[in-house]
């Protein structure tokens, strides 16, 4: 969480030297991975033997980013996918292997 934290401050100071476009898109992308982080919160605080709520907390993820997706916007579904996904995978790596095998797989 300290480099979620890290990367929002990071990211608040980028957008206090750029354009107003720039700022927006800073911004969003801040958002993006303000979500990401709960996510992977509300996943690392279930209890491992609590199965269904684990399910439910992995599933809600996927639904903040298909709620990007609907929305039109690949590019922050994208960034909460890549925040989301690296995340998870530095704090439970066992279950990242699990949700994300598809990334790892060659197209």
């Amino acid at each position: 969480m300290k480099h979620l934290l890290i990367s929002a401050a990071l990211l608040a100071l980028a957008a206090a030297c750029t354009s107003p476009s720039q700022r927006k898109a800073n911004h969003e992308a801040e958002a993006e991975a303000r979500k990401a982080a709960e996510a992977v919160l509300a996943i690392d605080t279930v209890e491992p033997v609590d199965s269904f709520a684990l399910e439910r907390a992995i599933l809600e993820a996927k639904a903040t980013q298909s709620r990007y997706i609907a929305a039109g916007n690949q590019e922050a579904a994208d960034n909460f996918h890549r925040t989301f996904s690296a995340t998870i995978s530095e704090r439970k790596p066992d279950l990242a292997e699990q949700l994300f095998v598809h990334d790892a797989e060659p197209e």
